[in-house]
């Protein structure tokens, strides 16, 4: 599918919205920590969640045009139960991210005419079955267009990503109050890409070993060291990185800490992949990237089109996009697509590999069904099958839509 028909595609999607608002195996994870450190605890990567290994518990649901994240908990066999969806009075929301201990969840919005009704608005996740509620003090940055939103794998900072700077946060425990810290926002190499349209993307990676934090701009990746005390950035030597590549997009980092992936907002045909210094954190192009990412499946494409976040489960054997799935040498880094089935949009990846869950469209219809859908992996070639009945439709393209998901233990 050509850019311009996906950019008509969409907002055909979206044309209702905007009138109804006015919305296994692997590897032993033992190599690639800096020096001193301990072994790479293989945090599963792109679920929009720090920190985890453990089996997704609940699943939350950007939607698009406004509003606050669906709340779901997650069943047996990968089944969705419904619960108290969070309330906001954002326009265009973003990006998700969720700290390591499941509790808080922060979402960020872009806003219109320049970032109003935009900002970072912060929820309470209810442990016991998901649901939302607004933490105290939220909102935050309210009338400013924010893009992109991380949290530290230790659940002690936040950063975000705004058109000009990165925004960084210390999380209080027990509340999720968020405070500035010293020095922030920090610079960036430019203001993120664009496809052609509002649309969110992962555009923030932080390695495993919680040393260094990678940002995707028009200007390449801008790459910082954290200090683990105070949360500040330091921007690394040869930062950006990658800046000849053409739009810079979505960008994951591989459980083993090697390498990093990168996808273009304008060109589904090719991966970007660079090795991780575990030392300095530098990123140097791999042999042989870009890398060939295939075809991707358009007959069934579910969801908003073009790229935008790529998982990988703690063993860090196949990477899934929504445009298919990918094997991952995990001593040299090249990719190699194994399936050009596409499963929906923003595929997550259940941190044991057993799970993955996309956003799904009911298709042949004028008014939609919009919903997420449920698939089982298969442990040795990464392929997904469909959870029987696991389709759980949320809103109706009609009135609203769905723009990314995240999981937390």
């Amino acid at each position: 599918m050509s850019y311009s028909s996906k950019f008509i595609a969409l907002a055909l999607l979206l044309v209702p919205i905007s009138l109804f608002i006015g919305v296994g195996c692997g590897s032993s994870h033992s190599s690639g920590s800096g020096p001193g450190n301990n072994s790479v605890p293989g945090y599963a990567e792109g679920i929009g969640a720090s920190g985890q290994t453990g089996p997704a518990k609940f699943l939350f649901a950007n939607p698009a045009g406004a509003g606050g994240p669906y709340a779901l908990e997650i069943q047996s066999g990968g089944m969705l139960t419904p619960e108290t969806a969070g309330s906001a009075g954002n326009i265009d929301p973003m990006t998700m991210a969720i700290d390591s201990s499941g509790s808080f969840l922060f979402q960020t919005a872009n806003g219109y005419n320049g970032g109003t009704q935009g900002g970072l608005f912060a929820y309470v996740i209810d442990r016991s079955n998901g649901s939302l509620s607004t933490a105290s003090g939220s909102p935050y940055m309210t009338n400013q267009s924010l893009v992109a939103d991380i949290v530290d794998n230790t659940g002690k900072f936040l950063y975000v990503q705004g058109t000009s700077g990165v925004y960084a946060f210390s999380i209080q425990p027990g509340t999720g109050t968020l405070t500035p810290v010293s020095g922030s926002p920090f610079a960036l190499a430019g203001p993120p890409s664009s496809p052609g349209f509002s649309t969110p993307a992962s555009l923030m990676a932080i390695d495993q070993m919680n040393r260094f934090l990678y940002v995707s701009t028009s200007g390449g990746i801008s790459a910082y060291t954290i200090d683990p005390s105070t949360g500040q950035l330091t921007a690394l030597s040869g930062s950006p990185f990658g800046s000849s590549v053409s739009t810079p997009w979505a960008i994951v980092i591989t459980p083993n800490n090697k390498f990093l992936y990168e996808l273009q907002a304008t060109n589904t045909a090719v991966i970007d992949g660079y090795s991780i210094d575990p030392s300095s954190g530098e990123l140097t192009a791999l042999t042989g990237s870009p890398f060939n990412a295939g075809t991707c499946q358009t007959s069934s494409m579910q969801g908003i089109p073009g790229p935008d976040n790529m998982t990988i489960a703690s063993a860090g054997k196949f990477l899934y996009d929504n445009c298919g799935v990918y094997s991952l040498d995990q001593n040299s880094g090249a990719v190699t697509q194994v399936s050009n089935f596409v499963a929906g949009d923003w595929p997550v990846i259940d941190p044991t590999g057993d799970l993955l869950w996309a956003i799904t469209v009911q298709q042949n219809c004028f008014h939609c069904e919009v919903g997420v859908t449920a698939y089982q992996v298969d442990p040795n070639a990464g392929t997904l099958t469909a959870v029987p009945n696991s389709t759980l439709d949320l809103t109706n393209s009609e009135v609203g839509y769905l723009i990314g998901l995240a999981i937390t233990k």
